[in-house]
């Protein structure tokens, strides 16, 4: 790996923008212009992973000709994250109080003069340093491609800043030790509508301090597997069993449901995830006494639009549910966010205990999570 040059000591309040690039040929220089447009201050620093089609040679004219861009030449193609993670070391190893990083596509560039990094203004910060992850993808990750997994030391003082996702509805941050935090039913997580559990019962605030637990080990940095990579890739066709009621539907109903497509409503919260999309037939007098729920259970309310009770939903309820979704899809049931698409595939309940006992089989065996 060839190292840029190092720049004089960066001003208080200076910008790095961490760029990796492989066979951006085509896009390079406009987009470097956009960003240097974008935050003229900020320096920018190309990480070109030996892209074959010459992007390195360009990066490296432009590094000639402009004192912000620097050049990191790596000798092999290694994965995005490992490139993030040696732009971030380089950059933290030169003082950069604030660190940026973005796609080399160009899908951060509409939205870097917007973004909270570049007011220079951190939400907090004692000590000035800020580390900004602003990842925009708009695509589906390859299944290759370990980029979606950053392991990064932070060191005292420094703020670690996430942006939005862009193709789940939530990421999860780890830390080493855990979170120091009175257990609750086993649990130090947090239950919003109770008020019970986590910090104080309630979501966390700017300036809440967190402990962190007690270290157990050096970091490991670990891959995942291309199988685990694509066994734990959210599934957009749900597989469902048959609900207690679905012999209500008649079966025009019951093809309708299975062959329609639906989208996630706003309205959805961890209550129950509400469907926009064909309207399911309700059963004359479907009217019901109240019954116990099950988690992935699909009510059809009057109004016909399917609602799936998720994992904050009530304990009853009286509505006829069509169909539940297997255990094994919980997990992709998690990452919907409002306006993704669905559809459901009908599995016996066989099925669905097989490919439960498959799943958890699979994530309790190291060799065939990690290489």
């Amino acid at each position: 790996m060839t190292e840029p040059h190092s720049p004089a000591e960066p001003p208080a309040g200076q910008t790095v923008v961490i760029m990796p690039t492989y066979n951006e040929r085509q896009n390079l220089e406009s987009i470097t212009g956009r960003v240097r447009a974008a935050l003229p201050e900020a320096d920018l620093l190309i990480v070109d992973d030996n892209s074959p089609d010459g992007t390195g040679d360009i990066a490296d004219k432009l590094a000639e000709t402009d004192s912000h861009v620097q050049v990191m030449h790596r000798t092999d193609k290694a994965g995005l994250g490992k490139a993030y993670i040696a732009g971030f070391g380089w950059a933290l190893e030169r003082g950069y109080d604030v660190i940026v990083e973005m796609d080399a596509d160009g899908s951060h560039v509409t939205r870097l003069t917007n973004h909270p990094a570049a007011d220079m203004s951190p939400a907090w910060s004692p000590d000035g340093k800020q580390l900004a992850f602003t990842s925009n993808r708009t695509q589906e990750p390859d299944a290759n491609d370990n980029s979606d997994i950053f392991v990064v030391e932070a060191k005292a003082g420094q703020t670690l800043r996430l942006g939005p996702t862009r193709t789940v509805a939530r990421c999860y941050l780890c830390v080493r030790g855990g979170i120091e935090e009175k257990l609750f039913l086993g649990s130090a997580s947090t239950h919003i509508l109770s008020g019970l559990g986590g910090h104080e019962g309630r979501a966390l605030r700017k300036g809440d301090v967190l402990k962190i637990g007690r270290e157990n080990g050096a970091i490991q940095e670990r891959r995942l597997t291309e199988r685990a990579l694509k066994e734990l890739q959210p599934r957009r066709i749900l597989r469902v069993t048959e609900g207690p009621q679905s012999d209500w539907f008649p079966e025009s109903a019951r093809r309708l449901f299975y062959e329609s497509r639906y989208r996630v409503a706003e309205e959805s919260n961890r209550m129950g995830i509400r469907l926009e999309g064909a309207t399911v037939p309700v059963p004359s007098g479907g009217e019901m006494i109240s019954e116990g729920v099950s988690l992935g259970a699909i009510q059809v309310p009057e109004g016909g639009k399917p609602i799936i009770l998720f994992v904050e939903q009530q304990t009853t309820g009286g509505y006829p549910k069509i169909a539940n979704v297997i255990s094994a899809d919980f997990h992709s049931l998690g990452q919907l966010r409002p306006r993704d698409e669905i559809r459901f595939e009908r599995v016996d309940s066989e099925t669905a205990r097989a490919l439960l006992r498959e799943q958890e089989e699979f994530l309790a065996s190291e060799e065939l999570l990690f290489e």
